[in-house]
């Protein structure tokens, strides 16, 4: 009857999270972005968090 909703890690949230904010124009692709203890306290996640959505998100990988 109902299909189950899909489960999105941390990482995963993120990183749509980013995305969007470029595709609206309030971040620039190539953007320099903040150190990473300054950039997971804005963003409210983990370093850890950060991390993997960083790995996930280099090209070619």
């Amino acid at each position: 009857m109902f299909e189950p909703l899909a489960r999105r890690t941390p990482s995963e949230q993120m990183v749509d999270d980013r995305g969007r904010l470029i595709v609206v124009g309030r971040v620039m692709p190539r953007e320099v972005l903040p150190r990473e203890a300054g950039l997971a306290e804005d963003l409210r996640v983990s370093r850890g968090v950060l991390r993997e959505a960083t790995r996930g998100r280099r090209p070619g990988k």
